[in-house]
């Protein structure tokens, strides 16, 4: 199951991307986070042909050891450690615990099958990694500055080619996109090449920073190529995000044109609220706006001729409250949780303000509109909801005491065979945690807020079920054969553990 970015399951064919590589622990020869042993896993890093190639190389223990459990939140010991192979293409992880080890490579070289490595009290594993090419896709970037460089993904649409920018609210929720590739290395201006790309359609983006651009790709008979000008937008925006007349500073936009071989752009507001962002066409974009860092998007429409203006205009008030009780005996602390506000509003788009708790246990969101709010803790682990209703006021002190939910097994099988599924990933499609993914895996625990849900089950190669659940134990037989991708989770490792909570 993968929970953010590209994961992978032992024996399938995959490579991490460095744009969602694992965070690097390692610090030379002999340093490692894993604690220190006498165990050495190394190895060399080839094609077919036994020519070494570049790349990066990550192992990780398998199954991760649970160090302590914080505030019902599961913390493990053992990290993912990278290294760069050495100019002949090998690797050496040395004074590593004896057990079993995921070992996967990051190389625009192609992809590698994942293993799994076993090593004993002061063994040394010898394993060659044979990376596969696949098929290759080549291309040309032109336009950017002296100092810029650009990092090429290439993506495939789970339904056809389904135009509309990676970044956007479709690519968020996880539906609409599998990652395929990314280059382990960032490219200037001139030619580029990208291995371990099957035949097939895609969506190739190159990415600069604050602006980007994507093309629609096919790959036939090993080859594809694509062509990326920087130099054809020289139209920019600029301007605020208010709510109301007051700045909104750290807020995230996302410009994606109508005309999708237009620049896209992003940007993040400044302490007075401005955003600027260069380079985009002239014509017509939409501007998103992220509702706290990990709530929802608003979109707004404006066109460029040039350089426009242009002042995001969010609601007025705002929606603060202080989240259980720090120094009681028996209670959470609640620092670094994620916390929402969702607008009850039966319209199509959810309107849904996330964000994290701060150092002293207060939440705090800013530009809502007039309406009716249900307040809770983003995960539905946690029961406790408080409805609240600004009406023309901003509103304080609206504290909230979550707590742990209960929960009830879930027995997952293949309705074929009748054997037992490792790990699925349900969806809720109504209520007050609406559009929030639950991964079913080591506990197989459903909570009970849950209860009376409408949602969707699924585990890869099966077709997702939908039911609405009547908060028993609950066993799920799911057909196989369905093409399933799963939703891209976190950036980072604090909301993995945040919207995905498992207790």
């Amino acid at each position: 199951m993968r929970l953010a970015g590209l994961w992978f399951l032992l024996g399938s064919v995959v490579a991490w991307s460095d744009e969602v590589a694992p965070e690097n622990d390692w610090n030379g020869p002999g340093q490692t986070d894993i604690k220190l042993g006498s165990a050495t896993i190394e190895g060399s890093l080839t094609l077919p042909n036994g020519v070494m190639v570049q790349g990066k190389v990550a192992v990780r223990r398998n199954p991760a050891r649970l160090e302590r459990i914080v505030d019902g939140v599961p913390h493990w010991r053992d990290k993912t450690i990278t290294q760069q192979v050495d100019s002949a293409g090998r690797f050496r992880f040395e004074r590593l615990d004896p057990g079993l080890y995921d070992v996967s490579v990051s190389t625009g070289a192609g992809v590698v099958e994942a293993v799994a490595v076993t090593v004993t009290e002061n063994e040394r594993a010898a394993i060659d990694l044979v990376v596969v090419p696949l098929g290759r896709l080549d291309g040309l970037v032109n336009g950017l500055g002296d100092t810029e460089s650009v990092r090429i993904s290439v993506r495939r649409p789970s339904e056809g080619i389904l135009w509309g920018h990676v970044h956007s609210p479709a690519w968020h929720s996880g539906r609409a996109w599998e990652h395929v590739r990314s280059n382990a290395a960032r490219f200037g201006n001139g030619a580029f090449e990208l291995n371990g790309v099957p035949d097939g359609a895609y969506v190739v983006e190159a990415d600069a920073g604050d602006t980007s651009l994507q093309r629609e790709v096919r790959v036939v008979g090993g080859r594809g190529s694509v062509h990326f000008d920087f130099g054809a937008g020289t139209a920019g925006l600029t301007g605020r995000v208010l709510a109301g007349e007051r700045a909104l500073s750290g807020m995230r936009l996302e410009l994606i044109p109508d005309d999708v071989v237009m620049p896209f752009g992003e940007a993040r507001t400044d302490g007075e609220g401005h955003y600027t962002v260069n380079a985009l066409g002239y014509g017509d974009y939409q501007v998103f706006v992220k509702l706290g860092n990990r709530g929802t998007w608003r979109s707004f429409d404006v066109t460029l001729t040039g350089e426009t203006v242009f002042d995001v205009r969010l609601g007025p008030f705002s929606l603060s409250g202080n989240v259980g009780r720090a120094t009681a005996p028996g209670h959470f602390s609640f620092r670094n949780h994620l916390m929402q506000a969702r607008l009850l509003d039966p319209g199509d788009e959810p309107i849904v303000y996330r964000d994290f708790v701060n150092s002293q246990q207060m939440y705090a969101f800013d530009g809502l509109e007039n309406g009716n709010y249900a307040v809770s803790h983003a995960s539905p682990y946690y029961k406790g909801v408080r409805e609240v209703t600004v009406l023309g006021q901003s509103l304080e002190d609206m504290d909230i005491e979550p707590t742990l939910s209960e929960t009830r097994p879930v027995q997952l099988a293949d309705a074929v065979s009748g054997k037992e599924l490792q790990s699925a990933e349900c969806e809720a499609l109504d209520g007050v945690w609406a559009g929030t993914f639950v991964v079913l895996g080591r506990g197989r625990q459903l909570p009970l807020t849950l209860a009376d849900t409408d949602m969707t089950c699924s585990s890869p190669g099966y077709h997702p079920a939908r039911f609405r659940w009547d908060g028993k134990a609950l066993e799920l037989d799911l057909e196989p054969g369905a093409d399933w991708v799963a939703p891209v989770g976190a950036d980072d490792s604090a909301e993995v553990m945040h919207d995905w909570f498992i207790p």
